[in-house]
């Protein structure tokens, strides 16, 4: 007999559908809420944000612009680079962080239209 939300070879589907849905979102070493919340984070809509904050602020890091969108900051981290990838910013410069670490400044470009 299976337990109960396993398959017939006892591996737990709930888990892996977990982790499939958030690839690319959560790391593997990550805790579970965090594979969780993936799933109903909207993550064209807080690239908008970034992107907008970025062309109504100049340039800022990540850190300034969760301030920015009262947002936290590992849900703002990763959004630049993707924006990077698609054209929208660029590494505009670095300066040191409220912890004392290097940043990069990022800032929007537009795409001509």
């Amino acid at each position: 007999m299976a337990k109960r939300g396993c398959d017939d070879d006892g591996d737990d589907k709930r888990q892996g559908d977990l982790f499939l849905s958030a690839e690319g979102l959560a790391r593997t070493g990550d805790p579970w809420t965090s594979h969780v919340a993936t799933k109903y984070t909207d993550v064209s809509k807080l690239l908008k944000l970034v992107y907008e904050a970025l062309l109504a602020h100049g340039p800022m890091t990540t850190h300034e612009i969760a301030q920015k969108l009262g947002k936290d900051d590992g849900s703002i981290t990763p959004r630049p680079k993707q924006l990077e990838e698609r054209g929208l910013v660029i590494r505009f410069d670095h300066k040191m962080g409220p912890r004392g670490r290097k940043m990069i400044v990022w800032k929007a470009v537009r795409r001509p239209a």
